[in-house]
């Protein structure tokens, strides 16, 4: 048959031809003219498009535009797809096929039908493109397969943004609303209530309205909402469909104004899941549907619970963090100096950074402790280890130390004293230590260096470097030691800065990371000094490998 033949009984009025063609197709199938408008759809078009029939909408006459109005199109990210960019019209335009996965969704609806749509032209024996044929295969399952996958995904992230529980709520609760429902709330059990602890929900005076009457802030578990249920069973509570029969159930349990805001919202399908440590219920995780949406299905109903193990995961790893985080700041405020002594004459300063990032402790100490006679002791440390399990160490090295500087401050007791005491108490535990004596004199201040395998303090004298001390294996690994306490005359302006090894830059062993965090620089107080030494070391903090401290003192000029 000639194709203008073809094309003559095809748009015939009737349009039977195309009608016993792709009547029984498996997929929606339209015909588009030359002007764009829609001459034939089947049932499943019709279906796809809201129509009653294929012959209603393609009874219309007109532009598929007209026919979608009432749609919006949209591609996978999300943004509107032209009418000009619809398969249909690019073969109209010329092209000989032309495919597109297009979303179609009502206006105001989060939900949308998902069609790879196909779109071939059919020609004269001229080669003039006189009608185009759109087929529509149906992918929303496989669309939504994958959607879940990606909410699944965004939630995961959302939930280890941070270490702080509400900020990650908060992050779960944008990512839900709008991808998932238009209405989201979680509640934590704190004692006999439920305390709102994230929420999200549509912008509209409505809205707000509602949840301000509803009183989300905390909800009774004597109560017989769906909150109050879930704790009270452990299992999820599922309203494919908010029916009149529960209106008006809500209307007598919750009040005619909860009732009426249900309703003109048009609230229309709700999944409460609860959050679980193991056997035990610490919450819910709420949403809720509007409507044009589409219900909550069981796919649905799966993800969340899949969430809210998620969340719930979060939630635990949150609580545990920040009891480890109250554990670190009572070590730290113990087992490090609250506050430098004043020495007249002196300007102190310290600085503390621990590796360790969820209990703010390490291994590293400092403590300056006055002595009879206008003299001071000063010592750093370093215990073998990481976090709470290198502050124990701490703590018996610190106050050790005190006890012994306190009755007896000679290196040679301080030294062997706390060998002694590591050996016993804390076998294979090494420490290294840097005690320090100043003592004024008549023209300046003597300083006494004493190391136990502890890098070279330094000295900064008119801008020279030069490290001070001398060599010593360190503490807790041989039962005896030979202690050497090398004397130093300190004058007016001189700075003295001792650290730990993890003062660790560029590559260098620590003290050669000073050297050359000190070359070139000239300073003015003690404080200055300390910020540029760290700023250097956090601009190399790739080769941070351990918890850092520096403790420098200056001659007053």
């Amino acid at each position: 048959m000639p194709v203008e033949k073809f094309i003559e009984l095809a748009t015939h009025e009737g349009k039977r031809v195309l009608d016993v063609i792709f009547r029984n197709a498996s997929e929606a199938v339209t015909v588009q003219d030359q002007s764009g408008n829609v001459i034939y759809a089947n049932d499943l078009a019709a279906e796809l498009t809201g129509f009653a029939s294929g012959q209603e909408m393609a009874g219309t006459q007109s532009p598929v535009q007209s026919v979608l109005g009432q749609l919006e199109m949209i591609d996978r990210k999300g943004d509107p797809i032209s009418v000009e960019a619809l398969p249909g019209r690019r073969v109209l335009a010329g092209e000989p096929f032309a495919e597109q996965i297009v979303g179609y969704r009502r206006p105001g609806s989060q939900q949308a039908q998902w069609s790879l749509v196909r779109a071939s032209a059919v020609k004269n024996n001229a080669g003039e493109v006189l009608l185009a044929i759109n087929f529509f295969h149906d992918i929303t399952e496989q669309v939504r397969r994958e959607d879940r996958r990606r909410l699944l995904s965004m939630a995961s992230q959302a939930l280890g943004s941070s270490l702080e529980s509400k900020q990650n709520l908060k992050a779960l609760a944008d990512v839900i609303v709008p991808e998932l429902g238009g209405w989201f709330a979680v509640h934590l059990l704190e004692g006999d209530q439920l305390v709102l602890a994230a929420a999200a929900y549509p912008d509209s005076d409505d809205a707000v309205a509602f949840v301000e009457t509803s009183g989300t802030e905390s909800v009774s578990l004597s109560g017989s909402g769906f909150q109050a249920q879930v704790i009270a069973s452990g299992s999820p509570q599922f309203v494919r469909r908010i029916t009149p029969e529960m209106l008006t159930e809500a209307k007598t349990r919750a009040g005619a104004e909860i009732a009426e805001f249900i309703r003109r919202l048009q609230i229309d399908s709700v999944i409460c899941v609860p959050l679980q440590i193991g056997d035990r219920t610490i919450g819910t995780m709420t949403v809720a549907r509007n409507l044009p949406d589409s219900a909550f299905d069981d796919s649905d109903l799966d993800l969340l619970v899949s969430i809210a193990v998620r969340a719930a995961s979060s939630l635990e790893n949150a609580r545990i963090y920040e009891e480890e985080h109250e554990i670190a700041e009572v070590l730290q405020r113990g087992l490090l100096a609250p506050t430098l002594v004043e020495i007249p004459g002196i300007s102190l300063g310290a600085r503390y950074q621990p590796l360790a990032t969820i209990a703010q402790v390490g291994g590293d100490f400092y403590d300056i402790l006055p002595l009879p006679g206008d003299r001071w002791a000063v010592l750093v440390g370093d215990i073998a280890g990481k976090g709470v399990h290198a502050a124990t160490g701490v703590g018996l090295a610190r106050y050790t130390a005190r006890a012994v500087v306190a009755i007896d401050p000679r290196p040679s007791t301080v030294v062997e004293q706390l060998n002694g005491a590591l050996r016993q108490e804390q076998p294979e535990r090494m420490c290294t230590l840097a005690y320090l004596t100043l003592e004024r004199s008549h023209d300046g201040w003597d300083l006494g260096v004493t190391l136990a395998g502890h890098p070279p303090p330094v000295l900064l004298r008119a801008g020279e470097v030069s490290f001070l001390g001398t060599p010593c294996p360190p503490l807790g690994v041989l039962p005896e030691l030979e202690v050497h306490h090398d004397r130093y005359a300190l004058g007016p302006g001189d700075y003295v800065i001792v650290y730990t090894d993890g003062y660790d830059v560029q590559g260098l062993a620590p003290p050669e990371s000073v050297e050359l965090a000190l070359a070139g620089n000239s300073y003015g107080s003690v404080e200055e000094l300390l910020d540029r030494m760290m700023a250097f070391l956090e601009n190399d903090s790739t080769d941070v490998i351990d918890d850092v401290v520096l403790l420098a003192l200056r001659v007053a000029p």
